[in-house]
């Protein structure tokens, strides 16, 4: 902030001086693992910390089983349908060279 007030005053010109960019730049870096450890270990401590309320940590075991049980059901469709995808090319081209 205070380097422009302290800089010298420049000379007018017809050519413009490239200066590099300032800018403040803070890499942002996603860990998936680190936060479903943390919220596992969140949910385990308020468990031990907390009498068993009826049916909370069944739910959250639950919803956590649905995800992960969701997630590996997606990743095996979209494996299978990019196989079936491959497999009709590879016939498709077979087809246009064996005419």
């Amino acid at each position: 902030m205070w380097e422009k007030a302290l800089e010298a005053p420049r000379i007018p010109s017809i050519f413009k001086a490239n200066r590099p960019k300032e800018f403040n730049y803070k890499p942002y870096y996603y860990n998936a693992e680190k936060e479903e450890r943390e919220l596992r270990n969140k949910r385990i401590r308020s468990e031990l910390d907390r009498e068993n309320e009826g049916g909370v940590e069944f739910r959250s075991r639950l919803r956590e089983r649905w995800e992960q049980s969701n997630h590996a059901r997606k990743k095996a469709n979209s494996s299978n349908l990019r196989l079936i995808v491959i497999f009709i090319l590879l016939l498709g081209i077979a087809y246009f060279i064996l005419r």
